[in-house]
């Protein structure tokens, strides 16, 4: 069996890593990256994970607000969830 130098391995990998992405699509590519970035975010706690989104809309918190107030909207049977979370206060 040949018997790669490392630097060969990590060019063998690159070269079929772009082929999989090649012969991929898009629905595929998307479910990857969507997985991917969870993971990444998987331990970051709100104040780390809501810096990052602010910090990813320019610091304009509105985008971060808009994304909390899906997930919990304010109701008048959920009165306790609010519109504004404080960012950038």
């Amino acid at each position: 069996m040949t018997q790669l130098t490392s630097d060969q391995l990590v060019k063998v990998k690159e070269k079929f890593c772009l082929n999989l992405v090649d012969n991929m699509d898009l629905d595929t590519l998307r479910e990857i990256v969507h997985e991917q970035l969870m993971q990444g975010y998987d331990d970051w706690d709100e104040v780390e994970f809501k810096d990052e989104v602010i910090s990813y809309y320019g610091e304009d918190p509105t985008q971060y607000n808009n994304i909390v107030n899906d997930i919990n909207p304010y109701t008048t049977s959920n009165p306790e969830a609010l519109t504004d979370y404080g960012v950038g206060k």
